[in-house]
C-alpha cells in the first residue's frame, strides 16, 4: 500500500503548531513509505487542498488561529474525498462529536500516538479514500456504460421501427404486384375478347362513312359509333400495356433523367391547362443517369404530369426533383403538385385499373395503374404521399447507371 501512494506530489498532509509533533509524523510515516508535507499554519494548509488531490490529512485539534475541527470543515467543503483524521490530546466525547458532526472525521489519534496504531490508521484512511475514488470511477463507467446503452436501445427501435417499415412497404408492394399480376391476366383475356368484334365494327363503320355523302341519313350515326369505336380500341390497347408492359418498343439503356424530363416536358405543356403553371425542375448536382427505357419513362412522366396539372387550381404550381435516393442503387424521381391533395379513402386504390374520382367519359382510369406497371417492368416502383389540402407527391424510383 506504502508504495502504491507514493507521488511527486504529496497525498498526506500533516498540519500542528509545534515544530517537533511535525517531524515526528513525517519521520514516521516517511519510514512507513508514505510521502508526506508538513504545514504549521491551518490557514496556509487550505492552499493545497484548492491545488491538488489530497486522499489524507491529519490535523491537531488545538492550534492557533483555527481549531483543527474548524480546519477540517472547510477541507471537507474543498476536498469532499480528502480522509480526515484528527490528533488530540483530549479524549473528551463532546470534542469527538464535534469533529465528526461537523468536519466528518474519519478516526482520532490521542497523543503521544503509537507508531503501529499511527501506521495502521493511516493505511485504514487511505484504503478508504482508495475505495470512494473506485467507487467514482465504477459509478461514471456505470452511467457511461449507462448512456451507450440508451444510444443503443434508441438505435435499435429506430432499426426495428425501419424494419418493420419496410416490412410492411415490401409487404404491401408484393400484395400490389399480385394484385396487378391477377388483373393483368384479367384484362389481357379481355382485350383478346373484344379487339376482334371492335376492330370489325370499326372498320365496316368506316366502310359504310366512305359511300356515304354529306347530309346523307345515318351518317352523323356511323360517326358516333366510329368515335365510339376509337375509344374502346383505346381502352384495349391501355389494358394491353397494362397486362404486358414489354410490348412497349424500345429497350433498357443509360439515359440522363434530368435532360429526358426536359425533352419529354415540351410534349405535355401545350395542354391548355398547363398554360399559367409554373414547373420547377432541379437535379442537385449534375447529371444522374438510370437505365430506363425512354418510352416507358415518357409515357409515366406524361401520365403524372398531366395528373398534376389536373388536380391543381389554374396557376398552380409543380416541382419535378431528380435525387440520389436513400434506397441503395437507386433513383429519385419527385412531382410533386400543391393542389387539394388526395382523400384518405381513395390513396389507397389510385394504382387500380379502371379506378377514377373524374365525371364518367373523362378518364378511364388506367393511367396510374400503366404507369405502375411500366415503372415495374424496367426494375423500379412508384410510390404517392398525400395529405389534404397540402398536395400531393409522386415518386418514381428507377434503376442507376454510372456513366461509362
Amino acid at each position: 500500500m506504502g508504495n502504491k501512494w507514493k507521488k511527486k506530489h504529496p497525498n498526506i498532509v500533516a498540519v500542528d503548531d509545534e515544530e517537533l509533533i511535525l517531524k515526528a509524523l513525517k519521520r514516521t510515516l516517511r519510514k512507513a513509505g508514505f510521502t508526506v508535507l508538513t504545514s504549521s499554519s491551518a490557514a496556509e494548509a487550505l492552499d493545497l487542498f484548492r491545488d491538488s488531490e489530497i486522499a489524507l490529512v491529519v490535523s491537531d485539534y488545538k492550534m492557533p488561529g483555527m481549531s483543527g475541527v474548524e480546519f477540517l470543515e472547510q477541507v471537507r467543503t474543498i476536498s469532499p474525498d480528502t480522509v480526515r483524521i484528527l490528533l488530540t490530546g483530549y479524549a473528551e466525547l463532546e470534542v469527538a462529536e464535534d469533529a465528526i458532526n461537523r468536519a466528518g472525521v474519519f478516526q482520532f489519534l490521542v497523543k503521544p500516538w503509537d507508531d503501529t496504531a499511527l501506521k495502521n490508521v493511516i493505511q485504514s484512511g487511505l484504503k478508504q479514500f482508495e475505495l470512494k475514488k473506485e467507487n467514482v470511477r465504477l459509478l461514471e463507467e456505470l452511467q457511461e456504460k449507462n448512456r451507450e446503452l440508451e444510444v443503443f436501445n434508441r438505435n435499435l427501435e429506430e432499426k426495428v421501427e425501419e424494419r418493420t417499415r419496410q416490412l410492411k412497404d415490401s409487404q404491401s408492394q408484393l400484395f400490389q404486384a399480385e394484385k396487378m399480376a391477377s388483373l393483368g391476366f384479367f384484362a389481357s383475356g379481355i382485350a383478346h375478347e373484344i379487339n376482334n368484334p371492335l376492330c370489325t365494327i370499326l372498320a365496316n363503320t368506316q366502310l359504310l362513312l366512305q359511300v356515304r355523302e354529306n347530309g346523307d341519313e345515318g351518317k352523323e350515326e356511323l360517326r358516333e359509333i366510329e368515335h365510339a369505336c376509337l375509344r374502346g380500341r383505346n381502352i384495349v390497347r391501355a389494358m394491353q400495356t397494362f397486362a404486358r408492359p414489354e410490348s412497349v418498343e424500345g429497350e433498357v439503356q443509360i439515359t440522363d433523367l434530368t435532360s429526358e424530363i426536359r425533352r419529354i416536358f415540351p410534349l405535355v405543356k401545350t395542354a391548355g391547362k398547363f398554360r399559367g403553371f409554373k414547373v420547377t425542375v432541379t437535379n442537385g448536382e449534375g447529371p444522374i443517369y438510370v437505365l430506363t427505357n425512354p418510352k416507358k419513362l415518357a409515357q409515366i412522366l406524361v401520365s403524372l404530369l398531366t395528373n398534376a396539372v389536373q388536380a391543381s387550381t389554374e396557376n398552380g404550381r409543380v416541382e419535378i426533383a431528380v435525387a440520389q435516393s436513400g434506397d441503395p442503387g437507386m433513383v429519385e424521381l419527385a412531382i410533386r403538385d400543391n393542389g387539394p391533395g388526395i382523400p384518405r379513402d381513395v390513396l389507397p386504390h389510385i394504382f387500380d385499373p379502371f379506378f377514377t374520382t373524374r365525371e364518367p367519359g373523362e378518364g378511364m382510369g388506367m393511367g396510374l395503374a400503366i404507369s405502375y406497371e411500366l415503372a415495374r417492368s424496367m426494375g423500379g416502383r412508384i410510390e404517392v404521399e398525400s395529405k389534404p389540402g397540402e398536395g400531393s407527391c409522386f415518386r418514381i424510383f428507377l434503376q442507376e447507371a454510372k456513366d461509362e
